[in-house]
């Protein structure tokens, strides 16, 4: 039995952590040489799908006694977004955790928790969960004064960005070493919640990112493939290197997985991090652990040696560290082929996976999550379902709720002036300018985040009484942080409001604004988050476009600043940070003239040319824009229209309406605020004309996308959608 804390590596202590979906796998692993377990219970984690998986209360306090019993370190990962009915019961049952199951640590997503262990005095650690997306020193030093004293690092952060960040913030380290990766930003897919309902920042996530596609890119058609699919982390070659980089702890994915798959890679990764203990970092004979190239290894070029410092290390030594030890039954024995993801700098197409059982199928049956599915409609029962659901909140719009307006404020999110003043020109009262204009495919490369100070020095003149918001890119680097405040000190009194999308932005940028609103990236789902980010200095917060009906009603009705809901357009689906041209480019050639294939052109080229469109099984054509900073945005394929909804979710309160306007040109852009003026003015929907989407709305048959009641079990769509999943 291993005592704790003893992999000492250079004067810090590493350790191994592996998952344990049940007690049994836990019993089973518990002599695995791992130094520290994560679990869930039955609710309020990131792994729902399955009723046989998870803890109940009683094998929770069991697992407690049984690491403490053992040596070894029990997290408890309470890192869903808490929707209302979520968040009445997470206080109870953290008084739980603290009172009866005494973990070492619990893992956190939602900005709701670390409020409540503060207020009921719990004395939980608390770890940053990766979907809280830590990867800036802002947003570090932010959760360290929330209280975390761990941090799992963003899966898009570099081994050079945790020595950096470490060694700069001070904070413990978590870094996924082995398994399972999603292809977009930590809680930045939204996809799954969107059309079935089932999100996968709540535990239920249906894999879209793991359909098949078509594609068409620069007008030309590629055959079908998995564009989306990656492969599995494996830093296994790399663990000298990682640990050089200041990590602590080394995660190992897989709480749905059986404890006989689980074993042969904890013990893999244990006796490699005990021989890298041994040698001190010292590699064996001819072998540096930060030279060897991992198979299937996504390395963009950036050098092994310059985080692991092999340069330097001693020629002769008694116990040498050779990092291919146990890598060959290892990689002989995957599921999907391996890469070092991100650890290295933004890899290109060699992360797309090519293995059968990295194409959206269960390690253990094959079976798939999902099959790809259309985007639903909704009945005039359906929606009226919604607004009864809407209008039963007993509390309406309070003072401050519509801004200090007597009608609700309509806000368009556009990429420059121009549009903003036809927005304007409307009747929109409110410009959002995007701090990620997109950017054509073909083109365009010198298109800046910062809008010019004349062209805002010009909207400001002709429309004096309107309101001006920049927004700040959805992810900040540390480096954009000095270009940012630079273009905000000399836009000095030429915008009212500032978006932050990122916790750290808003201390970052707190004095060179003169109010801050929440974006939608901050994905604010109840109350309690809204009241932190109330506290934090946010005048309003954005709601979650996962945001269920009975979840808004509670939000606007409870949250201490004005709601924002976007209620018409395309917001971003899945935020990609992988190089998605090339990884189409691999896709197979494609017969555009056959039939089928001519249909699934026709239809995906109505969006342009200058955006990649990905065609799933069903037909349907996503479009991706490539942002300024060559980010990837999946959009839905139908354009969200709430505008049905409009009379109860102005009665609920919703301060302000917003218009995404990706895609859209200047004239649709004028129409839909003329539309909605005139129904946040009072006129009946049904007498508005609204201009035509391509592929139609989500409201073709009265169903939003993201306001679906969980009673409407409709949204689950598509052959077979799901049925693995019993």
């Amino acid at each position: 039995m291993r005592s704790r804390m003893n992999r000492s590596y250079k004067g810090r202590t590493l350790e191994l952590l592996a998952p344990a979906g049940t007690m049994a796998i836990l019993e089973a692993l518990a002599d695995s040489g791992t130094d520290a377990f994560y679990v869930g219970g039955k609710s309020l984690n990131m792994r729902l799908h399955r009723r046989d998986l998870n803890f109940s209360g009683d094998e929770l306090v069991a697992a407690g006694g049984l690491c403490r019993e053992k040596g070894l370190r029990l997290y408890v990962t309470v890192n869903k977004l808490m929707g209302d009915d979520d968040l009445a019961e997470a206080p109870g049952y953290l008084e739980f955790l603290a009172r009866d199951v005494r973990p070492d640590a619990i893992l956190v997503q939602d900005m709701a928790i670390p409020a409540i262990v503060a207020q009921r005095r719990l004395g939980l650690a608390m770890h940053a969960s990766v979907m809280m997306n830590a990867h800036d020193l802002p947003g570090i030093r932010a959760l360290a004064a929330l209280g975390f004293s761990r941090v799992v690092m963003s899966r898009e952060s570099s081994l050079a960005d945790c020595m950096r960040l470490g060694e700069a913030s001070g904070m413990e380290l978590e870094y996924f070493a082995h398994g399972d990766l999603c292809a977009t930003h930590g809680s930045q897919c939204l996809y799954s919640g969107m059309l079935f309902g089932q999100s996968s920042n709540r535990g239920l996530c249906m894999k879209p990112c793991r359909w098949p596609f078509k594609a068409t890119m620069g007008g030309r058609l590629y055959g079908s493939g998995f564009p989306l699919a990656v492969r599995d982390m494996c830093l296994y070659l790399d663990l000298q290197a990682a640990a050089d980089s200041g990590i602590s702890s080394f995660k190992l994915e897989g709480r749905m997985r059986s404890a006989d798959y689980l074993r042969p890679i904890i013990s893999a990764y244990a006796g490699s991090l005990d021989r890298l203990v041994a040698s001190d970092g010292v590699a064996s004979d001819g072998v540096a652990s930060a030279g060897v190239a991992s198979a299937g290894s996504a390395s963009s070029g950036v050098s092994r040696a310059g985080i692991a410092g092999s340069a330097e290390l001693p020629v002769e030594t008694t116990v040498p560290y050779d990092p291919r030890i146990g890598y060959e039954a290892l990689f002989a024995n995957r599921m999907r082929d391996f890469t070092t993801a991100f650890a290295y700098g933004r890899p290109g197409s060699s992360m797309l996976n090519k293995r059968w059982e990295g194409t959206g199928k269960f390690y253990s049956s094959g079976k798939v999550f999902s099959h790809a599915a259309e985007e639903p409609g909704a009945s005039p029962a359906d929606a009226a379902h919604i607004s009864k659901i809407l209008r039963s909140s007993a509390v309406r719009a309070r003072p401050g709720q519509s801004g200090g307006r007597s009608r609700p404020q309509l806000a368009v999110r556009v990429d420059g002036t121009a549009l903003a003043g036809a927005a304007f020109e409307a009747g929109a009262d409110v410009a959002i300018i995007s701090g990620e204009p997109l950017r054509p495919l073909a083109g365009a490369a010198g298109i800046a985040p910062f809008v010019p100070i004349a062209d805002l020095e010009s909207l400001r003149k002709r429309h004096p009484d309107k309101i001006v918001c920049l927004a700040l890119p959805r992810m900040l680097e540390d480096d954009d942080y000095p270009a940012w405040e630079q273009t905000l000190r000399e836009r000095a009194g030429l915008f009212d409001e500032l978006y932050v999308t990122q916790l750290g932005s808003d201390d970052a940028f707190r004095h060179l604004a003169p109010r801050l609103s929440g974006d939608s990236s901050l994905n604010i789902l109840n109350k309690a988050a809204a009241a932190t980010w109330a506290g934090r200095g946010l005048s309003s917060v954005c709601a979650s476009i996962e945001a269920g009906a009975a979840d808004l009603v509670a939000l606007v009705s409870g949250s201490p600043v004005p709601v924002e809901l976007i209620a018409h357009g395309r917001p971003t689906a899945m935020y990609i940070g992988l190089d998605l041209a090339s990884y189409v480019a691999n896709l197979p050639p494609s017969d555009p003239a056959g039939a089928v294939d001519g249909v699934a052109r026709d239809r995906a080229l109505a969006f342009g040319t200058d955006v990649i469109v990905l065609i799933d099984e069903h037909g349907s054509p996503h479009p991706v824009v490539r942002d300024c900073r060559d980010k990837y945005h999946l959009l839905p394929t139908k354009a969200i229209a709430l505008l049905p909804l409009a009379p109860a979710l102005i009665e609920l309160g919703v301060a302000r309406f917003r218009i995404d306007c990706a895609l859209y040109d200047e004239p649709t852009i004028r129409a839909l605020c003329s539309g909605w003026r005139a129904a946040l003015d009072g006129a009946d929907p049904a007498s508005l004309a609204m201009p035509g989407e391509i592929e139609g709305s989500w409201f073709s048959g009265l169903r939003p996308s993201g306001l679906r009641p969980s009673s409407l079990k409709s949204g689950v769509s598509g052959p077979g959608a799901g049925k693995e999943l019993r």
